[in-house]
């Protein structure tokens, strides 16, 4: 027979342990490569109570992590790091922050390359001048 306060005690535990979870890992984090440049995007796997994400990035063997970088909007789910090494590999991580804590990092390796940077799409938002035009 089990007494009461033992019984209490278990469902209370389990329901306290339940209500602190912290954030699942982002997923689907990908790196594209630009001049000294990374770029990051990721998926956040439905983490309702996302307050932000982290992001960080490190180098060497073992990588030695630069600080994280807080990412306050909980829709942000892309980042760019500029001025990094080029020719050199980096570890980059990616977590979800929410009131119970920080979730674990998903984490991904790129190197970023000399030469220009490849873009997919530009954008002007400005009017040309009376008789000029825009090319992209």
């Amino acid at each position: 027979m089990i007494s009461r306060p033992f019984a209490v005690a278990v469902v209370f535990a389990a329901l306290a342990s339940a209500s602190h979870a912290v954030p699942a890992a982002p997923t689907g984090l990908v790196a594209t490569l630009g001049n000294g440049i990374v770029a990051l995007a990721w998926d956040d796997p439905g983490n309702t109570a996302v307050t932000g994400h982290q992001t960080r990035y490190g180098t060497g063997d073992p990588v030695r992590y630069h600080s994280w970088v807080n990412l306050a909007s909980t829709s942000l789910t892309h980042y760019t790091f500029a001025d990094l090494d080029k020719g050199v590999p980096h570890t980059f991580q990616v977590r979800a922050v929410d009131a119970n804590g920080r979730g674990p990092s998903a984490q991904t390796s790129a190197t970023p390359q000399n030469g220009a940077a490849t873009v997919g799409e530009v954008s002007i938002n400005s009017t040309p001048a009376s008789g000029d035009t825009y090319r992209a």
